[in-house]
């Protein structure tokens, strides 16, 4: 599975998408989609959770991004500041070059996530 099916006339529809939705201020945490209305996901597919289709199923079929990167888009989404939570969508799309294997990238992650120092890591300190 390649990234937007190596297709740029599917990259420019999700990203005119979301660009739209954004200039509307459509962009809300909180909810799928709705009124309209809806999350980095949701503005994405426009499929809410009263849908009987899974809106990250349906995600990964229609732009060939891997399911465990939608998922992880949405829930770094949902933990954003709103303020920065609006541009997060489309900053996902457009960072992500057409064509290219994500398929890796989940393992990556959570490889990283799991054996890397990072700075200003919390101490946790035991009571006394």
């Amino acid at each position: 599975m390649l990234a937007f099916h190596n297709d740029a006339k599917i990259k420019e529809k999700y990203i005119k998408r979301v660009k739209e939705h954004y200039d509307a201020d459509e962009i809300i945490q909180g909810k799928y989609w709705e009124n309209g209305k809806g999350c980095a996901v949701g503005c994405t597919m426009e499929i809410g959770t009263y849908d009987s289709r899974s809106v990250h199923a349906e995600m990964e079929k229609a732009l060939g991004i891997p399911i465990s990167l939608v998922y992880l888009e949405d829930r770094l989404f949902e933990g954003l500041r709103n303020d920065e939570a609006k541009m997060f969508p489309l900053r996902f799309l457009e960072a992500i070059k057409q064509g290219s294997d994500l398929s890796l990238i989940s393992a990556k992650f959570i490889y990283w996530l799991l054996t890397e120092k990072r700075k200003n890591q919390r101490k946790i300190y035991k009571k006394s």
